[in-house]
């Protein structure tokens, strides 16, 4: 189930952390739909966004029975 989940601080421009650690990867998309990085997350909960410019992403968490996407703000 995927009720409750939650990706937070958002906005943010440092770290970001969510509240499942099940996925086995996470994607992010630009606002045009582009891949611009993809993480292994090993049951990781928390990643490092600080480098992406300001702007609106899409995050994508998956697995092999479940994909959740998530939208993102990264403040300057």
């Amino acid at each position: 189930p995927t009720e409750g989940f939650a990706v937070f601080p958002n906005p943010t421009n440092g770290p970001l952390r969510w509240n499942d650690g099940g996925f086995s990867t996470m994607e992010i998309f630009n606002a045009s739909g582009q891949s611009i990085r993809k993480f292994a997350l090993g049951g990781q909960t928390e990643a490092d966004v600080s480098t992406l410019p300001p702007g609106l992403y899409l995050l994508k968490f998956s697995d092999e029975t479940r994909t959740v996407t998530k939208r993102l703000i990264v403040r300057p």
